[in-house]
């Protein structure tokens, strides 16, 4: 029975240095594994949020080109700023993701600008305007939606980073339209 009781600490000791020289044998993490796989969601929300952000740039340089209002004419400008920084981090997030982002708009966003860039002159700042609120209204949706449901921490850092910017387009966005419908004066 002694010989027993001795066998079984002699077994849990083989089986641990076992576990342990095994651990050591397993390859490192490839930097794919290290990062993290992406759903098709979180990439396909990457794709539209950086469309998004190229569209906003360039929605907004045709504003500052375009518009007669002067707030309407700032807001452009701060699209152009803000979109453009968003896409550069989203770009340098999917490079270590290793997904490939649109680089150029698509065509229902290339339909909307279209139309805003053939409105008349007179009509610019507040078909502009109103296409902000409406873009703006569904980015601040998507990006709630996407927040709560991605895994990656790096995409969700980011989502959380630009979430709180977006929401300020809108509230400038819904701002600057209620004064142009108002007919207030620059």
């Amino acid at each position: 029975m002694r010989k027993g009781l001795l066998l079984v600490p002699a077994v849990i000791l083989i089986w641990g240095i076992t576990l342990v020289v095994a651990a050591q044998q397993q390859p490192a993490p490839t930097e794919t594994q290290q990062q993290g796989v992406l759903s098709d969601t979180e990439k396909e929300f990457m794709s539209k949020a950086a469309e998004g952000n190229l569209f906003e740039v360039k929605a907004g340089k045709l504003a500052q080109d375009s518009a007669t209002n002067s707030s309407v004419k700032q807001f452009g400008e701060k699209m152009v700023n803000d979109h453009s920084t968003a896409n550069q981090e989203l770009q340098e997030l999917a490079r270590m993701k290793g997904v490939q982002l649109p680089q150029q708009v698509q065509r229902e966003k290339q339909n909307l600008y279209d139309q805003l860039a053939n409105a008349a002159r007179e009509d610019f700042d507040k078909t502009y305007m109103d296409l902000m609120v409406r873009d703006h209204q569904e980015d601040v949706a998507n990006f709630q939606k996407q927040q709560a449901q991605t895994t990656d921490p790096e995409l969700k850092a980011w989502i959380t980073k630009t979430l709180p910017v977006l929401r300020d387009h809108l509230q400038q966005a819904q701002l600057i339209n209620q004064e142009l419908n108002a007919g207030q004066p620059e």
